[in-house]
């Protein structure tokens, strides 16, 4: 995930160059990309609200889906192609991020919850500061598509070959399954953590 949240959710860096570059745009034309893909992130949580509990396959699905739209934004031949590519990019990008922090929620030990979460928004918010101004070297110095296409790209291939559905089921029972805190305590490994 960290690699996801590092080169690719800079949205806020790439799309006024986006829009003022490729598409020779100005402020109406980053806030109609930015609307839409609000209204697609409207649909994706309105979508993960009626899903009774998120799975692993569904984050896999939704961090390919991120990669191919992204990507398939950056290759937007027109304006209206990209506008029309910013719906399913706010659809996916908020049932990525909903099954993240659900899936987290749901598959960690009550006594590690907490830990778990703070690292999670460490990852998820603590790698933009490294990201973002890769990123926009990336789009000032080679374009903004290329800068999108690339956290796309890396996404999707990220994703590729990591075991989803019953295999990463078994692997997250697998983790639960391992010893607790307790072991670890009297084991002289508790690092002052109660």
């Amino acid at each position: 995930m960290s690699v996801l949240y590092l080169f690719s959710f800079n949205y806020s860096v790439l799309m006024p160059l986006f829009a003022e570059r490729t598409f020779d745009g100005d402020a109406g034309t980053l806030a109609l990309l930015f609307s839409v893909g609000g209204v697609g992130s409207l649909a994706g949580a309105l979508f993960m609200a009626s899903r009774p509990r998120p799975g692993e396959r569904m984050l896999a699905l939704a961090a390919v889906g991120v990669g191919v739209v992204t990507t398939l934004v950056a290759l937007a031949p027109t304006l209206d192609v990209a506008v029309i590519s910013m719906l399913p990019l706010g659809v996916a990008s908020i049932v990525f991020f909903v099954t993240a922090n659900s899936t987290l929620q749901l598959t960690s030990r009550p006594d590690m919850r907490g830990r778990v979460m703070a690292l999670y928004g460490i990852v998820f918010l603590g790698t933009t500061p490294f990201g973002a101004p890769v990123a926009g070297w990336i789009g000032e110095h080679f374009g903004p598509r290329v800068a999108f296409a690339g956290g796309g790209a890396g996404r999707a291939r990220d994703r590729a070959g990591r075991p989803v559905g019953p295999l990463a089921a078994r692997d997250c029972r697998a983790a639960r399954a391992r010893p607790g805190p307790d072991r670890a305590r009297r084991s002289g490994l508790s690092f002052g953590f109660r």
